[in-house]
């Protein structure tokens, strides 16, 4: 492997992981301009039951906004354990996350995911062209907030 090549995989690695984080940031701040630019326009995001998948960038930041959002007064995520593989202009990642939710009701509980990503550089930028996740557990928390 030259030089370029191992720096192009070390700029490739570092983007991936600004978009994983952008994701929970965007998400955790109900920031839609910052969700919305992690995706490429042909997108799918996969949420599973009741949401099902959803394509494009436009839809993927409106579902967020009318549907995710609002069943959550706050979420904070902490992603872990990323695993990058990249391969030209594609890479795929998975990653572990915890997150402290409030939920609409009030009630406080902590969900264990696993993200499984796909990635595309299109003209010298990176995005999301597919996010999957799988819900472990979902834990109450009974800890009153100080």
């Amino acid at each position: 492997m030259t030089v370029e090549q191992r720096l192009e995989a070390i700029e490739a690695d570092l983007a991936i992981r600004r978009l994983i984080a952008e994701y929970a940031h965007g998400t955790d701040r109900r920031d839609l301009e910052r969700f919305k630019a992690i995706w490429h326009d042909d997108a799918v995001f996969h949420l599973g039951e009741p949401l099902g998948s959803v394509r494009g960038r436009d839809a993927i930041g409106e579902t967020a906004r009318t549907q995710m959002w609002p069943n959550s007064r706050f979420t904070h995520h902490w992603t872990v354990n990323v695993s990058i593989q990249v391969d030209g202009a594609t890479a795929t990642s998975m990653a572990n996350a915890f997150a402290s939710v409030m939920d609409a009701a009030g009630n406080r509980f902590a969900v264990s995911v696993t993200y499984e990503d796909e990635f595309e550089r299109r003209d010298g930028v990176w995005g999301f062209t597919s996010r999957a996740f799988t819900i472990h557990e979902r834990d109450p928390l009974t800890a009153p907030m100080a």
